[in-house]
């Protein structure tokens, strides 16, 4: 889980931002358990984007964190990321 916040945005750029706060997480399960010396790779799915004001964006992202060669997911999980503009 701890992983999610640094493989994300790798995966998502937002322009026009001074600013990107991770806001939480909702729906958190962890499906299987990750063994020691595989490799994980994130799937990242845009869910929702709301306007706080007119300076602030709050996106919800669901994220699943893979495991090479497995069925099961390690981890399903949205998480909410703010966008200060």
């Amino acid at each position: 889980m701890s992983l999610i916040s640094r493989l994300n945005p790798q995966a998502l750029r937002v322009a026009g931002t001074k600013a990107t706060i991770n806001y939480g997480l909702n729906k958190l399960r962890f499906p299987a358990a990750v063994p020691v010396g595989s490799d994980i790779r994130t799937k990242v799915e845009l869910v929702d984007v709301t306007s706080v004001d007119d300076k602030r964006i709050l996106a919800t992202y669901k994220t699943t964190v893979e495991i090479n060669g497995q069925d099961k997911p390690a981890c399903v999980v949205e998480n909410l990321a703010m966008y200060v503009a």
